[in-house]
């Protein structure tokens, strides 16, 4: 199931067509409330090329899915080994074994609540305080 917006839907839709998995893949297109995506996924698969700050990777953390992500995903720095998967994008090899890690469904399991627990801390409330500690250091800075 994919969710969201590109600009390359088409193409993605002819590469599952040709690849002969067109009937198992559905393209769901954007939508307002993902939660029940998140909920009905087993995993979170995000081979990006350039993400500084993935708020669906950090959704789908929240939610205890496992994560497979890029080097190029800055979101990327908040999983370790035994929270999620982080590899080079273009490797389609890398991607598909970290894939078949996955369906160790315990395995899966562990790496959810693991990335969920990396997550946990950066609340709201913790973002505001940052953003005003942030804004308060550089008001006061020498120019």
């Amino acid at each position: 199931m994919v969710v969201g917006h590109d600009k390359h839907l088409a193409r993605y839709r002819a590469m599952a067509q040709s690849h002969g998995i067109a009937d198992a893949v559905r393209f769901e297109g954007p939508r307002d409330d993902v939660l029940p995506y998140y909920h009905a996924a087993d995993a979170f698969v995000l081979p990006t090329l350039y993400d500084p700050q993935s708020n669906a990777m950090l959704e789908a953390m929240g939610c205890g899915l496992p994560v497979i992500t890029s080097t190029g995903c800055g979101a990327a720095e908040l999983l370790s080994a035994e929270s999620g998967y982080v590899v080079d994008a273009l490797d389609d090899a890398a991607v598909a074994r970290a894939m078949e890690e996955l369906l160790d469904l315990a395995h899966a399991r562990r790496l959810g609540a693991a990335g969920r627990r990396a997550i946990e801390p950066y609340t709201l409330d913790r973002m505001t305080n940052d953003y005003l500690a942030l804004y308060a250091r550089l008001a006061g800075a020498p120019r």
